[in-house]
């Protein structure tokens, strides 16, 4: 989980001035064996931005989809009627979480060395100096059905197990935290340059010892095959994957602007993005017409699906392919 953290944290772009910077807080957590690191940052978001943002996004979507006056008008007033409604629910509890518990961060953290212990990942959220009064205020925010969550200290940071039994597997966590060895050279930080700035990050690679081990085919034998050609694919054509959807506005040179959600893939090389793209775009065809297929063996004789459906459906997925520049595809939502 710190291994997540760490890595997230480096480089996120802190708003308040005085706070740790996230290489400080979090890096020596990033081992090699860093699977994937998910962030959010609770120190940058407002929620009357966020608000903004998802009436902003309804609307120009309704006005995309040629919505007439009176259709608008009362779609978006509804809208603002229901953003209104989850104001109530969220506000009282973010404000409670990000000032009286000062929780600014959480990240969930998954590890080639956890995922062998049958850890899946890892929540953590860092808790430094905080007293026994915070803890269990922080408890009874996330109680339910009176079983609070099997959150236990480390090094600084409450950590949750993400396993099938998190209690049984507290204490192998909790080494594993304990002895963690940082790698400042984890590709996971080169992933996260990509999504600087977003509020809500995740960052996912393949570690060389998984590499390693997918080469040589050292994988359970129980493994599907599917699986084991997948990860071959992926150890030889993706380095890794980013992905980051900001909820609201951020400093770009100063000035505020608005982005959009951002997913990133690195290639070893340009003609092996151009590949990939290639193969996503057979993936539609492909998919698509199994589609197809399988809705004219169900169909009954008096109705069908014009074929031109189809087209339009293919049409529509390709749209949403990523771009190629350089050694990296990019789609831009």
């Amino acid at each position: 989980m710190k291994t997540f953290v760490n890595a997230l944290l480096c480089f996120t772009v802190f708003l308040t001035a005085g706070r740790l910077s996230a290489q400080e807080t979090f890096a020596r957590l990033v081992s090699e064996d860093c699977l994937a690191f998910a962030h959010v940052d609770f120190g940058k978001v407002e929620i009357d931005a966020v608000k903004n943002t998802l009436r902003n996004a309804a609307e120009g979507m309704l006005r995309k989809l040629g919505f007439d006056e009176s259709s608008f008008n009362a779609t978006t007033r509804e809208l603002r009627t229901e953003l209104e409604k989850l104001d109530i629910i969220v506000r009282p509890t973010f404000e409670i979480v990000t000032k009286e518990l000062g929780i600014r961060e959480i990240a969930v953290i998954a590890d080639l060395s956890l995922l062998e212990q049958q850890v899946a990942a890892i929540v953590a959220i860092p808790w430094k100096d905080k007293t026994t009064e915070q803890l269990k205020a922080f408890h009874s925010l996330l109680t339910a059905d009176n079983v609070p969550p099997n959150f236990f200290g480390v090094d600084g940071f409450l950590i949750l197990p993400l396993a099938e039994n998190s209690e049984s597997t507290a204490e192998l966590v909790e080494t594993w935290v304990q002895n963690v060895t940082p790698e400042p050279n984890s590709p996971i930080f080169d992933a996260l340059k990509s999504v600087v700035g977003a509020e809500v990050k995740l960052a996912v690679t393949v570690p060389e010892r998984l590499r390693f081990l997918v080469r040589n085919g050292v994988l359970p034998q129980d493994a599907p095959n599917e699986i084991k050609g997948l990860l071959l694919f992926v150890s030889q054509k993706i380095q890794w994957a980013s992905a980051a959807l900001p909820l609201g506005k951020i400093l770009d040179g100063g000035s505020p602007r608005n982005i959009g959600a951002v997913l990133t893939i690195k290639a070893p090389k340009e003609s092996d993005a151009v590949q990939l793209r290639g193969m996503l775009e057979q993936a539609i065809e492909f998919g698509v017409n199994a589609w197809r297929f399988s809705l004219e063996q169900e169909a009954k004789d008096d109705f069908r699906l014009p074929p031109l459906f189809f087209q339009f459906a293919k049409g529509f997925l390709r749209t949403l392919l990523p771009k190629v520049e350089g050694d990296k595809l990019v789609v831009r939502f």
